[in-house]
């Protein structure tokens, strides 16, 4: 493990300013292999930190694993693999863990000979060593798109929303090459603890058709953000809670008014602390690039201006996590000044705080996004680092940025 301090890292950042004590970027030392991606993480109830990817295998193929982290990593686990599944660097699996340590992980498999005509397999497991069947949440059996999961647990089970392509059959709409007629659609299910499937729920009827949804726990329950598509093209961040009364119209976070006629494939991302919360997103409206990102204090039921965090043609690829009531924690790829990196930024009921350069990343699709977590009074990021054409994951606790 080596230590990288930040007067180090801000000297190749033209964007940051240095905070008030310096911050401590340890790399983790992923047990990812060559070849591995699309990162996430999450923390089991216990505290064990878990880290999960994509990685190749011997035959073709690509297994689903995770490794756990205390003083350091556990040998990986494979929840699943398969030389069927659809993989891609914006539209990736990820493993969950509720409250109670109920495990729940998704991935995506193909359901025809079609780019795009894929869908998505759910498996659960009470301990993360054995795994139930896959079952699929989606029951429309079109050989269309099914991706961009958004997942979040309740006590008796857990709730998916994703994108749906089954109304875009036909001729070339949207960017993919064998989808057409109608529109990308967002919609939601809940996968029960005995392992059965509640109704889908169609949520909206027009989205963009690429860009990864996100949903987080309120104190009234879930709350959704998305990238709308209007008949005008016009493709700004929406949210949609579940209340009392049951699901909410499509509304705003803001109105920034991005006209586009093809899917920016960068999605908005959110975070929550009881019906403290916010949303964070990458608009290029009016011709800037920018990351931005906007409070509520009722749940998702209105929001605050947006601040802006960054302004200098940013790539976006965000994530988002709360650290308390007020406080929030944003990662993202900006730029340096030797090129694109990976950013995070604190902020809370003061403002923004300083942003801080962890690595060098590159701007090829295939690096991804970078995900985060909250580990005691630090922080832990992994991504996906280009070594030429060969991906592979990386991971780094990052210490001081809280302060």
């Amino acid at each position: 493990m080596h230590r990288l301090t930040l007067a180090f890292l801000l000297s190749a950042c033209a964007a940051c300013s240095a905070p008030d004590a310096p911050v401590v970027v340890s790399d983790l030392d992923a047990p990812a292999g060559p070849g591995s991606m699309a990162p996430s993480l999450t923390r089991h109830p216990d505290g064990t930190l878990i880290l999960d990817w994509l990685e190749p295998t011997e035959d073709g193929g690509y297994a689903l694993r995770y490794a756990g982290y205390v003083a350091g990593w556990g040998a990986p686990v494979e929840v699943a693999r398969g030389s069927d599944w659809f993989v891609n660097w914006a539209d990736f699996p990820a493993v969950s863990i509720a409250e109670d340590g109920r495990w729940t992980a998704h991935w995506l498999q193909r359901e025809a000979e079609g780019s795009y005509a894929y869908g998505i397999r759910v498996v659960s497991s009470d301990d993360g060593a054995d795994w139930s069947a896959p079952i699929t949440p989606h029951r429309d059996g079109t050989a269309t798109e099914h991706g961009f999961v958004g997942h979040y647990e309740v006590a008796d089970g857990a709730g998916m929303v994703w994108l749906d392509g089954r109304e875009m059959q036909g001729e070339a709409h949207g960017g993919h090459d064998d989808h057409g007629g109608g529109g990308m659609t967002l919609r939601h299910a809940m996968l029960r603890a005995d392992g059965s499937l509640a109704e889908e729920v169609l949520l909206d009827g027009l989205t963009c058709d690429c860009c990864q949804t996100d949903v987080a726990m309120a104190a009234q329950g879930p709350v959704i953000v998305y990238r709308d598509r209007t008949e005008d093209e016009i493709r700004d961040i929406y949210v949609i809670r579940r209340t009392a009364d049951g699901w909410s119209a499509p509304a705003p976070v803001h109105a920034d008014g991005w006209e586009m006629d093809a899917c920016p494939v960068n999605g908005p991302a959110i975070a929550t602390h009881g019906d403290s919360l916010a949303v964070a997103w990458f608009t290029a409206a009016q011709g800037v690039a920018r990351i931005q990102v906007a409070r509520s204090d009722d749940g998702g039921a209105s929001f605050a201006a947006p601040l802006l965090v960054d302004d200098a043609m940013p790539l976006g690829r965000l994530d988002l996590i709360a650290l308390g009531t007020d406080s929030w924690a944003i990662a993202w790829y900006g730029r340096a000044a030797d090129g694109p990196a990976l950013l995070m930024r604190r902020f809370d009921g003061d403002g923004l705080g300083p942003t801080v350069m962890i690595a060098g990343v590159s701007e090829a699709r295939r690096s991804g996004f970078p995900r985060m977590v909250a580990d005691g009074d630090a922080l832990v990021v992994a991504w996906t680092a280009l070594d030429g054409e060969v991906p592979q994951v990386r991971a780094a606790r990052v210490e001081g940025l809280l302060r």
